[in-house]
């Protein structure tokens, strides 16, 4: 038997055990963090967020408020970031599929 090899691939078991379980919990979160998103969606393409976005230049904004959501990339900007993961997901699910 060789130890040291056996230690290695332990090693790399170990991590990858590790890391499968690290993303499981990533995985809940984020379809749990989708289903808020289709809200933001849905507020997004309303003309609840055009009036919204209009309004933003001329209403008194409470100073600390953060309203980075009416800025025209904002949100934007969020849908091609969700898309590129979504298609990374694929993409490592395809490969993780394959390699078995």
């Amino acid at each position: 038997m060789e130890i040291e090899k056996v230690k290695e691939y332990q090693d790399i078991y170990d991590k990858h055990l590790s890391t499968i379980n690290q993303v499981q919990k990533s995985l809940k979160l984020l379809k749990k963090s989708q289903k808020e998103y289709k809200k933001l969606l849905d507020y997004y393409y309303s003309e609840q967020f055009t009036k919204d976005f209009d309004d933003s230049n001329t209403f008194p904004i409470p100073d600390g408020m953060d309203l980075g959501i009416l800025s025209e990339d904002a949100i934007f900007d969020l849908i091609g970031e969700n898309y590129n993961l979504g298609v990374e997901l694929m993409e490592i699910g395809l490969k993780i599929i394959k390699d078995n």
